[in-house]
């Protein structure tokens, strides 16, 4: 029984969240830029508060959609930080990275960039802005980049409901509402 109880909590103990990438809480980030994967995302937190594209101010995004993007990037976390001889086996960087990130809270900004693909071990190769190398699971990047459509706000184009329609043109057809 002892035997079992110092096996299981060695075991809770390994449990590692990794390491965490970004040294800062998603709540103080207000501006989240990323690229790559057909995406060239920026995205900033006005003065109230809300999230807006740099590219287009006025395009309305979901706000709780933007936020959990937000605080997805935030708690980016590596598997573990590459030294000594897991350096020089690493390939050397592409000249064209799979994906740029950089994340502002205030003064202070975070730059990674996402490079190569490792198959076997199903990680990307990132680096920080010192040069410092980390893994970080496939699975975590793979939902990050978003499309501007993707933020999009759902839009009502009207207020009318279905018995409030008594006739409706698209195009050429034209509809009638009867008994």
């Amino acid at each position: 029984g002892v035997l079992l109880a110092v096996l299981t909590c060695e075991n809770e103990a390994e449990e590692d969240t990794g390491i965490p990438l970004v040294d800062f809480a998603a709540e103080d980030v207000d501006e989240l830029a990323y690229s790559g994967n057909n995406v060239d995302v920026t995205l900033l937190k006005g003065s109230e508060g809300n999230w807006m594209l740099d590219s287009d101010p006025a395009l309305p995004l979901d706000q709780a959609k933007v936020t959990s993007l937000v605080e997805q990037y935030a708690a980016l976390a590596a598997l573990r930080k590459l030294e000594g001889s897991d350096l020089a086996e690493l390939p050397e960087k592409s000249a064209a990275p799979q994906m740029t990130i950089t994340i502002g809270a205030g003064e202070k900004t975070l730059a990674l960039t996402v490079d190569q693909l490792n198959a076997v071990a199903d990680v990307y190769y990132v680096y920080d802005e010192s040069g410092a190398a980390y893994t970080v699971m496939r699975s975590d990047l793979a939902t990050l980049s978003k499309s501007p459509r993707d933020l999009y706000k759902t839009q009502t184009l009207t207020d009318k409901t279905l018995s409030d329609v008594a006739s409706m043109q698209v195009n050429d057809l034209q509809f009638t509402q009867t008994d």
